[in-house]
């Protein structure tokens, strides 16, 4: 049986034991923030050259294998984004940092 997630790892000394890509210190979630940061994927692996096609593939895979179907509401979403945002038009938070503020 092939494992689908081969190239995830958890190591309890590294990264605070947080599922990880292929055991190096960049996270699942992290490589989920910078999926939503960079649509283009030549512009995402010139900035992170150490990431794979697959690696992005199984961070979406886990996720949604291992999502709890937290549900927020639009007003909670955009009430936090406003918050971030402190009403100047501005630059949000990121989406690390969204999640966080909603308990995600």
């Amino acid at each position: 049986m092939v494992d689908l997630f081969d190239r995830i790892t958890v190591e309890p000394g590294k990264c605070g034991g947080k599922p990880c890509i292929r055991g190096m210190r960049i996270t699942v979630r992290r490589v989920l923030e910078i999926l939503a940061t960079y649509p283009d994927r030549t512009a995402l692996f010139a900035a992170y050259p150490y990431l794979e096609p697959e690696d992005l593939q199984q961070a979406l895979g886990y996720a949604a294998a291992t999502f709890s179907d937290v549900r927020v509401s639009n007003a909670t979403t955009v009430k936090a984004m406003r918050s971030a945002d402190k009403g100047k038009g501005k630059r949000l938070k990121s989406a690390g940092a969204l999640f966080k503020d909603l308990g995600i």
